[in-house]
């Protein structure tokens, strides 16, 4: 699963709106869902809660919000170093 600097990598944020999902055009992805997807990031506070990123329009800021971990969210397949 990404972390949020991984996940970040991959969005195309500050569109105002105009993509959706918040991805580059061309980018190589299929199947993304315009929803939230987890990172690997718990809270260190309460470690029940993790953050999503949510995949909308990339009209702003990378969209975080701290979560349950008992809610469904998709998960970003990762392939290991190479």
């Amino acid at each position: 699963m990404p972390n949020l600097i991984e996940l970040e990598s991959i969005l195309s944020l500050g569109q105002g709106g105009l993509i959706s999902p918040a991805l580059p055009s061309g980018h190589p992805f299929s199947g993304v869902q315009i929803t939230s997807y987890w990172s690997s990031f718990t809270n260190v506070s309460s470690t029940s809660n993790a953050w999503v990123v949510n995949l909308g329009d990339g009209s702003g800021d990378m969209p975080l919000v701290l979560t349950d971990k008992g809610i469904i969210y998709y998960v970003w397949p990762m392939r290991g170093g190479q």
